[in-house]
């Protein structure tokens, strides 16, 4: 594997000793969808590569934290300071290809329909689909399982749920 086979995501940061969390800072490449993999790279300095694979991640006041499987990277961190996260060029482009568009949607909730999807806002830490409601409201509603339930590609319906108090905003 060369460095040129990779693509960078994010940097690691600070670690949190008591938790095992390494705070965890996205570059514009990164989208969440590519946590779905759990293997990435750790290039510490120009010589030193950790193939890593991802345990936890938490978000805290709109931060990414994350949690490695392997031993010696936090000790590796308060030697080096941070560290590049990168993921195979292969798995990246096979997230991306995997994305779909939900503009036009329908929403579902409750079994009804509520709306269609206008767009999409993209960020480092989740996307938001912006819908417009039949009655003319809009609700932004993160992209999350907690909202989204089920995507049906094919009859391009959006299932949510738990979304009572957006409706309500």
């Amino acid at each position: 594997m060369q460095q040129s086979d990779l693509i960078p995501i994010g940097r690691l940061g600070t670690v949190y000793k008591n938790t095992g969390y390494i705070s965890f800072k996205p570059l514009k490449s990164f989208r969440p969808a590519l946590f779905s993999k759990k293997n990435f790279y750790l290039i510490f300095n120009s010589d030193r590569v950790f193939y890593v694979t991802l345990d936890k991640i938490k978000q805290y006041q709109g931060k990414l934290y994350l949690k490695f499987i392997e031993d010696g990277i936090v000790e590796e961190l308060e030697i080096v300071q941070k560290a590049l996260v990168l993921i195979e060029k292969e798995q990246y482009q096979e997230i991306e290809g995997q994305s779909i568009s939900l503009i036009d949607y329908t929403v579902i909730f409750r079994e009804q329909e509520i709306g269609t999807v206008q767009e999409i806002m993209e960020d480092s830490f989740q996307d938001r689909i912006i819908v417009e409601l039949f009655d003319g409201k809009e609700v932004i509603i993160p992209d999350v399982e907690h909202f989204i339930s089920k995507k049906d590609a094919e009859k391009k319906l959006l299932y949510t749920q738990n979304i009572e108090e957006l409706l309500e905003l």
